[in-house]
């Protein structure tokens, strides 16, 4: 009987001892977790990507999308500095017709009641501020720009000058419909909404100027 009990006390004391060692066991780091992923674990766009890397630029890579949840999301780019970023699709583009816009008018109304544009930029663009004042602002741009620098798009597409197209629906980038305008209230609204709960002030009228919480 004593000695039936003193295995018990050895099981017990044995289990505690393990349990022990696996609290105390450190969790993986980010490196750790980066060095178990190799570049043959890339998929293709990816991998495509990557080659062309500095070995630096490569290490970085690897250890930002070993902390991504899946890598086969076709949206995930790779710039020259090993960092990540992310470009969507354009949704497919359809030719307004009067119904359509008629109907996009008459849901405007019960959206914005009460709230119009405060004006016009000079290209056209319904200004719109969801907080004015907050010193974090989203810019929603929408006529279009040239972006200069050392930029991700300058970089990735070799262009020391990258011309970002306007936002257009019916095939005329010179100027704003109606419809275009109404289409650019509405993804203003839904864009202001999910940031409503944050200091954040979400327009389309370009910030002047441009700051680091911009």
């Amino acid at each position: 009987m004593f000695t039936s009990a003193t295995a018990r006390v050895h099981t017990l004391v044995g289990a505690v001892v393990v349990c022990l060692f696996l609290l105390a066991t450190p969790t993986p780091t980010t490196a750790k977790l980066a060095s178990r992923l190799t570049p043959d674990d890339l998929p293709a766009h990816l991998r495509s990507q990557y080659d062309v890397l500095s070995p630096t630029a490569a290490t970085n890579a690897l250890a930002k999308l070993a902390t991504l949840p899946q890598l086969n999301d076709n949206h995930v780019r790779i710039d020259n500095k090993g960092d990540l970023y992310v470009v969507d699709d354009p949704p497919p583009q359809r030719k307004a017709s009067r119904r359509s816009v008629t109907r996009d008018v008459l849901r405007m109304r019960r959206m914005f009641s009460g709230t119009p544009p405060t004006g016009y930029t000079p290209t056209g663009v319904p200004i719109h501020h969801s907080l004015p004042g907050a010193s974090n602002v989203i810019y929603l741009d929408v006529d279009g720009m040239t972006i200069t620098g050392n930029t991700v798009w300058n970089e990735r597409y070799f262009q020391p000058l990258f011309t970002a197209r306007p936002f257009d629906t019916d095939g005329d980038e010179s100027s704003f419909s109606d419809s275009e305008k109404i289409a650019i209230s509405r993804m203003w609204n839904r864009v202001a909404e999910d940031y409503a709960p944050f200091n954040v002030d979400v327009t389309t009228e370009p910030p002047s100027p441009f700051t680091h919480t911009t």
